[in-house]
């Protein structure tokens, strides 16, 4: 945990978002005293594709019905103003 001057912020956003992701708080200060606090509340895995592949067999039926077209009253529903 350290204390930056908004200035310092500024010019070095960059720095503080990394030293945040490494798990560190960063408090910003003006001349009234801490105003801001950068931390990070987590991490972004990525996406990992193919996790369901063996979950989900045949997926056909999921094909078909997003191939489908929309009823009615759902296309209406899109359409009313």
């Amino acid at each position: 945990m350290h204390t930056v001057s908004l200035h310092e912020a500024k010019a070095n956003l960059d720095q503080l978002l990394t030293q945040a992701l490494a798990g560190e708080t960063i408090y910003i200060d003006d001349d009234n005293g801490p105003v801001y606090t950068i931390s990070c509340v987590g991490t972004h895995k990525g996406v990992r594709f193919g996790l369901l592949k063996d979950e989900l067999g045949d997926i056909s039926d999921i094909e078909a019905a997003l191939a489908a077209p929309l009823p009615a009253e759902v296309l209406a529903a899109f359409e009313a103003r």
